[in-house]
């Protein structure tokens, strides 16, 4: 995501840049800056897989393996290799865009140096990102360990977006050693986006308040408008608070007009669209994300990943509506998978997430047999993604479940249903929420077969969990007692209600 012009420099000056930028580890100042090679005129473009090794090396590659698997529950010695394998491929990918770039602008002459400065700083952020990870899985929490291979393919997706978002980039070219402010700034910008990937609130919420603190005494409106919109995505994805992300939206909006950052602009189109579709206002929503998806289209193509997660957005409306449209709703998600597919592969998560949605179509349309066969390709890729012991796999799981429910195949969804409730016990614990979700999908399963007496312990169980976890008032925690007190109605004088 990065928009508009900026002056035309010296290259070099720009690589010496890049190097200051990522010479810390996570956690230590910016360091000095490297001085150049002595053959750095016949090697313009050599070492930068030492920005690399500076945090991902032998040592740290065994503190990562081992962090992930003090971790607990389902992390095992083959997702700990399966994620020190993709740390491995990612770092060589970063190191060869990077030579590539620099080798176009420096030695093949096909590059601009304004559009080298703009791709460097955009891989700047995304080694950020993978050095906050490594970090971050030294000593993880057992959700961020099962949310690495998810944080690693958005890495990875965002240093290959480098290269094309670069055109469209609004930060000015770096003629000089940056201000503080600055370095602070686009450090926490790369920190969020790994944290965001996580799903690490604590940190996340730390992250963009120390940068955009920073930010707002820099000259730089690319980088506020980023940490801003990575703002807004937090209040709508882990906040759930909409009037707060719909503020900061027109924040975003009014800096990227006046920058002409249109990428950005985007970024708020649909920030509030989501915030809108939150708060119940479809019509409102639809037209936040018309806007972000006409610019998208312009800014980055109709084969774009971006321009895939405004068409699924607006799938989403559609399909979440008090009356859903669901013909509506499926165009935009094959239109979404379709891109995913060619851009991303058939095997990535986004492209599972779509897949999954489609299959929610075919359910609400009680057309059972084609939401097992999309609930079933989603589950597919997130086996082949996470493996058989994740919880996303467990969700995937569930929705499957749900699809061989409403075609009557009881015996089926409450197997799996409990081949579900098993993984995410082992992977979760006991007491997490989605253990209880899932016992009370049991529950329900047994109670619409006409099972009362099997339903009741489960219905029990999940209560106990929401009202432990979620307070006694939760909507969970209603819905699971509702289960009690209406199962106990069918079966006089074996219970009572709560």
């Amino acid at each position: 995501m990065r928009a508009s012009s900026s002056p035309r420099v010296s290259a070099l000056v720009a690589v010496a840049g890049l190097v200051a930028a990522v010479g810390a580890c996570h956690g230590a100042g910016p360091g000095p800056a490297l001085a150049p090679r002595e053959d750095a005129s016949a090697r313009p473009c050599a070492d930068f897989e030492l920005d690399v090794e500076r945090f991902w090396s032998r040592s740290s590659r065994a503190e990562v393996r081992a962090g992930l698997l003090a971790a607990g529950g389902s992390v095992d010695e083959s997702v700990a290799g399966r994620v020190v394998t993709k740390l491995d491929e990612l770092s060589r990918d970063w190191v060869m865009m990077q030579e590539s770039v620099c080798k176009d602008t420096l030695v093949r002459k096909v590059t601009p140096p304004d559009v080298y400065t703009k791709v460097s700083m955009c891989l700047r952020t995304t080694l950020i990102s993978q050095r906050t990870l490594v970090s971050s899985l030294r000593a993880p929490s057992r959700e961020a360990a099962y949310k690495s291979d998810e944080a690693l393919a958005t890495i990875r997706q965002d240093a290959q977006n480098c290269q094309k978002d670069a055109v469209y980039s609004g930060y000015p070219a770096v003629r000089a050693p940056e201000s503080p402010g600055l370095t602070v700034g686009r450090e926490a910008l790369g920190e969020a986006r790994a944290y965001a990937a996580l799903a690490d609130k604590k940190r996340l919420a730390e992250a963009l308040a120390r940068g955009l603190a920073a930010a707002r005494g820099a000259n730089d409106p690319r980088l506020l408008a980023d940490l801003l919109v990575e703002e807004g995505e937090r209040l709508n994805r882990f906040e759930v608070d909409p009037k707060a992300a719909a503020v900061v939206a027109d924040e975003v909006l009014a800096i990227a007009t006046r920058a002409g950052y249109t990428a950005a602009e985007a970024s708020a189109y649909h920030i509030r669209g989501n915030a809108d579709a939150t708060s119940g206002r479809v019509a409102e929503a639809l037209a936040w994300h018309e806007r972000a998806r006409a610019l998208r289209e312009r800014v980055f193509g109709l084969d774009h990943p971006e321009t895939a997660r405004t068409y699924n957005a607006i799938g989403v409306v559609y399909l979440n509506e008090r009356e859903p449209n669901d013909e509506l709703a499926l165009s935009w998600f094959r239109r979404s998978l379709a891109i995913r597919e060619a851009a991303l592969g058939k095997a990535h998560p986004l492209t599972a997430a779509t897949c999954n949605n489609i299959g929610s179509v075919y359910l609400q349309r009680r057309e059972f047999d084609e939401a097992v066969r999309w609930y079933q390709r989603a589950l597919t890729v997130k086996e082949g993604v996470y493996g058989r012991e994740h919880p996303s796999t467990a969700a995937g799981l569930v929705n499957l479940a749900s699809a061989f429910q409403g075609k009557g195949d009881v015996e089926q969804a409450l197997g799996l249903y409990k081949q579900a409730l098993g993984i995410q016990e082992r992977a979760l614990g006991a007491d997490h929420p989605d253990v209880g979700a899932t016992m009370n999908n049991l529950a329900y399963a047994y109670d619409a077969s006409g099972h009362f007496a099997d339903a009741l312990p489960w219905y029990r169980r999940a209560l106990a969990i929401f009202t432990a976890k979620l307070g006694p008032t939760h909507p969970r925690t209603n819905m699971a007692r509702d289960g009690v007190t209406t199962t106990c109605a069918k079966l006089p004088g074996a219970c009572t209600p709560p």
